[in-house]
This record gives structure tokens, sequence and C-alpha cells, in this order.
């Protein structure tokens, strides 16, 4: 009841984000694995934390990474949560939990409801696979794991060749690829 009633006080206006806050609080005092109210806490922490302008608050980050964690816990397909997580812990230069939350975010389910990430993310993404595995060969190749971007996204391509933005990942993984030695490069042991 508590988590419906923090949803009504953020839809009815006024649209009072304090007191959703609040109200699910008890959400979860009640039940402290309260899926709805995790997940509005992580959305509402989330919208107050800046990271669709830019302007991150520690703070505000900090108690939406938990409540998305809490999230991705509770059900661990979720893939909004995943999404969000990978968006903050680029934010904060967590490189490799960036890449383990996209990972996560690939293999989840598609939501149905994507609204609240692509209203965060201006429209820019969404929350289908396809999205996540072209974010996760982005990061694969930033942090130098050019294979892996290549293994990555070498199916998106062949599953749809029209997908300029994943061949064009795919380009630049291949040219910031080392290339294998040949074996008549190969040092043997003497």
């Amino acid at each position: 009841g508590y988590a419906a009633l923090a949803e009504l006080s953020i839809t009815i206006p006024p649209g009072d984000i304090d007191s959703a806050i609040e109200i699910a609080g008890f959400a979860i005092d009640v039940d402290k694995d309260n899926f709805g109210a995790h997940r509005l806490l992580a959305r509402l922490y989330t919208f107050k934390s800046g990271l669709g302008i830019g302007n991150l608050d520690t703070d505000y980050s900090n108690r939406a990474i938990r409540e998305w964690q809490t999230v991705v816990r509770l059900d661990p397909r979720n893939a909004e949560g995943w999404a969000f997580l990978s968006e903050f812990y680029e934010r904060q230069g967590k490189i490799e939990d960036r890449i383990a939350a996209l990972r996560k975010w690939v293999g989840a389910a598609t939501p149905i409801d994507s609204q609240f990430y692509q209203r965060v993310t201006g429209g820019r993404r969404n929350l289908a696979p396809e999205t996540a595995t072209a974010l996760l060969a982005e990061a694969l190749i930033r942090s130098g794991k050019t294979a892996e971007a290549i293994e990555t996204l070498s199916p998106l391509v062949a599953e749809d060749p029209d997908n300029e933005a994943a061949i064009g990942l795919l380009r630049e993984a291949i040219a910031a690829a080392k290339p294998a030695p040949r074996p008549d490069q190969l040092s043997t042991p003497q």
C-alpha cells in the first residue's frame, strides 16, 4: 500500500518527490525487499542526482546506486537497473564495474517500460539489448579490450548489417586491435 501511495504522490499534482521518497521508505520499513518501493526510490534518487543534466550530486548518486543495486539483487534480469548502474559507474570512472553492469544488461529481459531511462538519457538511448551491446563494445574499446569488443559487436552487425553505429564501432575496434603475432614472429625458448 505504501509503495502505491508513493507512486500516487508523484503522479497526482503537485507531484511531491520528497513525500514520495518518505512514503516509499515506509514501504521498505514494512518489507525490506519491496521491489516497487526500491525501484521508485532508485528512480527518484536518480532524478535528484542530476544524472540526466550532467551535474551529479554525490549524495543522491550514491543513494540511487544503492537502490539500483537492490533492484538488481531482487530482479537480476532487470535491464533498467543494470542500465542505470552502468550510467552511474561511467560517471564515477568505475570502468570494470560499468563493464560488468553492461554485461548483465545485455542478458537482461527487455522491459516494457523504458520511458524513464529514455527521459534521463535525453532520448538518446533505450533499454533494448542492442543498446546495451553497443555500449558494452564501446566500453571494451575504451578499456583496451578490443578483441572482446569485436566478439561482442560481430553478432550484432551480422544480425543487422544496416546498423551503422555498430559497424562504426566494429571498425574502431578493428583499427585499435593489435594484430596477433605470426608464428614465425614468436620467440622460441632456448
